[in-house]
């Protein structure tokens, strides 16, 4: 019996290790996580301006910074104080990495966090985050926002 039962055990490792076999199952604790975060925090609230907005997306996506910018440089709007540095930042890596490489169209730059920048609709969008967002989540990101303000303009006139 014990001797079957380390045979099945070596066998085991074999398969994980040579064959790559995963067993593991869905991580509940994960979900739970996520559920819990769900449950903090509200995003059905409908935000009074830009700022509000992108604070309120930066819960959302699970991210530290949100700023938008023109590619000269000039910030838009940004989710915390130091979108000015982060615009000028972003604007001038962009631009660089535009002149060298003309096609690119992320930038993402992994100092202790990450920084990404992202070029959308005439608007460079600078997200700073503890893990890198794909070009499909900045895209979403990206589209969320310019709803927002298109909405926000209909609304204004």
């Amino acid at each position: 019996m014990v001797l079957s039962l380390k045979l099945r055990n070596a066998l085991k490792k074999f398969a994980v290790k040579v064959l790559d076999v995963d067993e593991t199952s869905v991580p509940r604790n994960h979900l739970d996580l996520l559920n819990d975060f769900k449950k903090k925090f509200e995003f059905d609230e409908v935000p009074h301006n830009i700022e509000e907005f992108l604070d309120m997306l930066r819960k959302k996506h699970l991210v530290d910074s949100i700023s938008v910018a023109s590619t000269d440089g000039s910030l838009i709007s940004s989710s915390n104080g130091n979108g000015l540095s982060e615009s000028l930042t972003g604007s001038a890596l962009f631009n660089y990495l535009k002149s060298e490489m003309p096609k690119s169209e992320v930038m993402l730059i992994k100092e202790k966090d990450w920084f990404m920048v992202f070029f959308w609709k005439q608007k460079l969008f600078i997200v700073r985050s503890p893990s890198n967002l794909s070009p499909t989540e900045l895209t979403i990101l990206a589209k969320e926002i310019e709803e927002f303000v298109s909405q926000h303009k209909k609304t204004a006139n």
